[in-house]
């Protein structure tokens, strides 16, 4: 076999072997990649609006929580590759595999099948069962959409300290939050929820929630359901990611409500002369007041509530700002990009003043201010508008939003109900942070500011767990077969010459 001792051999088969060598070292070194990505979470945000990135905004929030005292599971009604198959799904389960990576006092856990693993489910919802789980599965509020947040806590008492029972033990609490994956993109105006929902029950469970009540009666909701707030639906859902727990209340059992903050939104009918005192003492003693005019003209005047607003300096005008030219949104001119007054302390909160202040049918306010009260206006009419209705003499002191601190609490008021609509969660938008701040200042125990909400795009690279991995494959071999097959026609042809 003298061939094998061929120099032009040898040559051809120390190529080929090479060859082979740098074939393993790629593969090994993609399996140890992939080994590692899996258990450290390191990946690439392939999709188009970076969804599956948590940002520097929830992480300043988390990293508030003290992971001594808490223990969060995050429990997906589904099985994973399920959930990860599903694009924006699989967006809110990067999110969490990225709490859960980051931070010791989360993790995560998968239920597949509901019905099957039932026990499974009243095991983690523990003592709650029969009073929560048993009512939301009668309810078939549990389905493969459904995330159950699950927090082992202790109690803590007024100071901040955990309370201990007689024996000098930490009192154990359970505390649980559910949320709806298809709620996170579908339900606000086309925009991606995932990672201000997410956070925002997450900071809820660690959080003690203080009550905000929304005053009912005068025509505010448009339905007397419990868990639906009609108009103020919006305004609800931004309050609950701000900490706060809802009650819907009548104004003669708001002050044994608890409450820190009362909702008084686009009330139709006027409130009676012991109800505006009622409001009255309730800021007077450290409550605050959320008021957002109707957009409509009212059947009657609304003297006494008026009267309560002008005691803060505060006058409603009955009349609308119509805009005109480029700040016009809309044909009849009544939607328009509202001005941010720059040196307001709450508009400093926010970080991206870029963003437009979009409001629509907003009724006019007019802000004086009065002694022993600091008033501020937040939301000033575009450049160019008019008043439209029965006062059209301007006097320069209009504004779309405004705030005033009192001796007790703090009122904010707008002429916009429309603040508050679906554009609080529009990505082009800063209504929802506008509101954030404000309910910060008013007592919200956190307000997952600046967190971005997302457009929904279709774009970019959407690829299930399974294609990803069958690319993976793709992208190691193909390269190690293709330099194989080179190494094999360089030896062959050496062979012959």
């Amino acid at each position: 076999m003298e061939w094998l001792k061929n120099k032009k051999f040898k040559y051809g088969a120390a190529a080929v072997a090479l060859t082979v060598a740098v074939i393993l070292l790629v593969i090994l070194f993609n399996v140890i990649i992939s080994a590692l990505s899996d258990h450290f979470g390191w990946y690439a945000d392939t999709s188009a609006g970076g969804y599956s990135t948590l940002s520097e905004e929830s992480k300043a929030l988390l990293d508030k929580v003290d992971g001594r005292y808490h223990s969060i599971t995050i429990c997906f009604l589904t099985d994973e590759d399920l959930l990860a198959a599903n694009a924006y799904g699989g967006y809110v389960l990067s999110l969490a595999k990225q709490m859960e990576q980051q931070y010791d006092f989360i993790s995560l856990d998968f239920i597949s099948d509901v019905n099957k693993d039932i026990l499974d489910i009243r095991n983690f919802f523990g003592m709650s069962y029969t009073a929560l789980f048993q009512k939301m599965y009668e309810d078939h509020e549990f389905n493969s959409g459904t995330i159950l947040l699950r927090d082992d806590t202790v109690e803590f008492g007024p100071d901040g300290a955990p309370l201990t029972d007689p024996q000098g033990q930490k009192i154990e609490a359970v505390r649980l939050e559910t949320a709806s994956i298809p709620d996170l993109y579908s339900s606000s105006g086309g925009s991606f929820l995932g990672e201000l929902a997410l956070t925002g029950r997450v900071m809820r469970l660690v959080s003690k929630a203080p009550v905000a009540a929304f005053v009912a009666g005068h025509g505010e909701m448009t339905t007397a359901e419990d868990e639906d707030y009609g108009n103020a639906d919006y305004l609800a859902e931004l309050m609950t990611y701000a900490g706060f727990s809802l009650k819907k209340t009548l104004m003669r059992d708001l002050a044994s409500s608890g409450a820190l903050c009362a909702v008084v939104f686009a009330p139709k009918t006027d409130f009676t002369e012991e109800e505006t005192e009622e409001l009255a003492a309730f800021v007077q003693g450290g409550g605050h007041l959320l008021y957002f005019a109707d957009d409509t003209a009212p059947k009657q005047p609304l003297s006494h509530l008026n009267g309560l607003l002008a005691s803060y300096g505060i006058t409603v005008v009955n009349a609308k700002f119509q805009a005109g030219g480029s700040s016009s949104l809309s044909i009849d001119n009544y939607q328009f990009d509202a001005r941010p007054v720059k040196d307001a302390a709450v508009i400093q909160a926010i970080h991206d003043q870029n963003r437009r202040f979009a409001v629509s049918d907003c009724r006019v306010l007019r802000l004086d201010s009065l002694s022993g009260m600091t008033a501020q206006a937040l939301l000033l009419p575009a450049d160019g508008t008019v008043l439209r209705g029965a006062e059209t003499e301007s006097r320069g002191n209009e504004a779309v939003a405004v705030t005033v601190k009192t001796a007790g609490g703090q009122v904010f008021a707008t002429g916009a109900a429309s603040l508050a609509s679906s554009l609080v969660f529009s990505p082009t938008c800063a209504n929802g942070d506008l509101l954030f701040s404000v309910l910060t200042d008013m007592g919200a125990p956190y307000a997952p500011l600046n967190i971005p909400t997302l457009p929904l795009l279709q774009d970019g690279l959407d690829i299930t767990k399974t294609e990803s991995t069958v690319l993976s494959v793709i992208l190691s071999a193909v390269p190690a077969l293709l330099v194989a097959g080179i190494g094999v026609m360089i030896l062959w042809r050496r062979k012959r010459a």
